[in-house]
């Protein structure tokens, strides 16, 4: 079995594997970017590089289960044209780390929201419990598409 990261987002579990992920951390305080989606929170100073961070909830269309100054941030490490880059992932909260079992794509039919089943590539067993597997490089094109939308747009 592999080792996750388990969030929630809204009344959703979600789940990243941990070698995806750098640091979890309290809400960092961000500069906010003008002319950007509403997902996108800002930027924030994290070890001298520039952390852009992404809202979940409101970049997913939920509800937010939790007050906003007790949000966490996921922070990722993915590779762009063989450079290291980090991504924030703010979320409502962190459900911790553990070992769980992947599930088949079976169980996402049972995902209402649309627009959160195009980030999930599978699922993860935790107990009895159930989170959906984030496809970090789906979501990282969905951000980039869903920003060059909105630049578009405001032309």
């Amino acid at each position: 079995m592999d080792s996750y990261v388990f969030f929630r987002v809204g009344k959703y579990n979600f789940a990243i594997a941990i070698k995806q992920v750098v640091e979890v951390l309290d809400i960092v305080k961000t500069q906010i970017l003008p002319k950007t989606p509403q997902f996108v929170v800002g930027v924030a100073n994290f070890r001298g590089e520039i952390l852009p961070i992404i809202d979940l909830t409101t970049m997913f269309k939920l509800n937010s289960t939790d007050e906003l100054d007790k949000r966490y941030i996921v922070v990722l490490k993915y590779f762009m044209e063989n450079t290291e880059s980090f991504l924030g992932l703010s979320v409502d909260k962190v459900l911790g780390v553990s070992e769980g079992k992947v599930e088949e794509l079976e169980r996402l039919s049972q995902m209402p929201l649309q627009q959160v089943k195009q980030y999930t590539v599978s699922g993860v067993q935790l107990g009895d419990d159930f989170a959906f597997l984030l496809d970090i490089d789906g979501l990282l094109q969905a951000i980039a598409m869903e920003i060059m939308r909105y630049v578009n747009s405001k032309k």
